[in-house]
C-alpha cells in the first residue's frame, strides 16, 4: 500500500518540476536578444524535432546582480548584453545585471537547471515555449 501511495505521489508532480536537463534532448541553441528569448531544436519523444523558443524572462529573475531560476523573473528589466557561452556539455547565459548597489557584475547560469524539454518543446516552471 506504501508503495501504490508512493507511485500516486510521484504521479501528481506537475511536468515542470521534472523539467531539466534540455541539452540532452535539444540542439541548435541560440539566443533572440531582441526578445529575450532562447531558441532550440528539440526531440519530441517520438523520432521528430520542432523548434521551440522560450521568453527567458518567465524563467529568470536577478537577486542582487546574480540570475537566478525564478518563475516571471523578468531579469531583463535589469539586466542587458546577454546570451549564451556554450561551455561543453552545458548551456551557460550569461548577463551583466545590476546589483542594486550601483555595480554591474557579470553574471551566469547554467540554463540546464533551468529549462526542460517536454514533448519537443523548452519548459520552465510551468510555461510552455512555442
Amino acid at each position: 500500500m506504501y508503495s501504490l501511495r508512493f507511485i500516486s505521489a510521484l504521479l501528481a508532480i506537475p511536468a515542470s518540476v521534472l523539467a531539466g536537463d534540455y541539452s540532452k534532448t535539444c540542439g541548435q541553441y541560440s539566443t533572440d536578444p531582441n526578445d529575450n528569448t532562447v531558441l532550440a531544436n528539440c526531440g519530441d519523444g517520438h523520432g521528430g524535432y520542432r523548434d521551440s523558443r522560450m521568453d527567458m524572462n518567465l524563467c529568470l529573475g536577478n537577486s542582487g546582480g546574480t540570475l537566478v531560476a525564478q518563475n516571471n523573473g523578468g531579469y531583463h528589466d535589469t539586466c542587458y548584453a546577454c546570451g549564451p557561452l556554450f561551455d561543453g556539455p552545458t548551456t551557460t547565459f550569461s548577463c551583466i545585471c545590476g546589483d542594486g548597489k550601483g555595480g554591474w557584475p557579470v553574471t551566469s547560469i547554467d540554463l540546464n537547471s533551468v529549462l526542460g524539454n517536454i514533448d519537443g518543446y523548452l519548459w520552465c516552471f510551468d510555461h510552455r515555449g512555442t
